[in-house]
């Protein structure tokens, strides 16, 4: 009995084997590209100390981003979250405005200077101008509202 890889010469069995290999590129390039094309933010919130002259400074909310993406990206809203997908509460950032461009590869600090609600915040989050929301929470808000 004479089996399917018996019967190919070797010119044809160089082509399948070169066919086998060009279809696994394209199927990884396929999903390269197909990374590439998403939405990529990290979130964190922080803790900032406004120090410009004032004698009591006291310690305020900010939001950092990273756009990880290839593209720039548009943010077009910040704020903290009360819950997972519950209440959020819309910050104002002092010094930028809304909606911002954030390059690829580049980071931005949303600065709030908001009163602290009774609830503790359970993350940060931020709105792009294409209907993705990204979330973070971090050490520093846990340790906002434990002082």
């Amino acid at each position: 009995m004479i089996t399917f890889i018996q019967s190919l010469s070797t010119a044809d069995f160089i082509a399948l084997f070169m066919g086998t290999i060009g279809s696994l590129l394209g199927i990884i390039n396929l999903w390269r590209a197909m990374a590439n094309d998403k939405v990529k933010l990290k979130v964190a919130p922080i803790q900032y100390i406004d120090i410009h002259g004032n004698k009591n400074s006291k310690a305020y909310l900010a939001i950092t981003v990273t756009n990880l993406s290839t593209f720039p990206v548009f943010i077009e809203e910040t704020g903290f979250g009360m819950e997972r997908n519950g209440f959020r509460n819309v910050g104002i950032p002092l010094h930028s405005h809304l909606p911002f461009r954030m390059e690829s590869r580049s980071s931005y600090t949303f600065r709030f200077k908001d009163r602290r609600p009774e609830t503790a915040y359970k993350n940060a989050y931020i709105k792009t101008s294409c209907g993705v929301t990204k979330r973070g929470s971090s050490k520093a808000l846990k340790e906002y509202y434990n002082k």
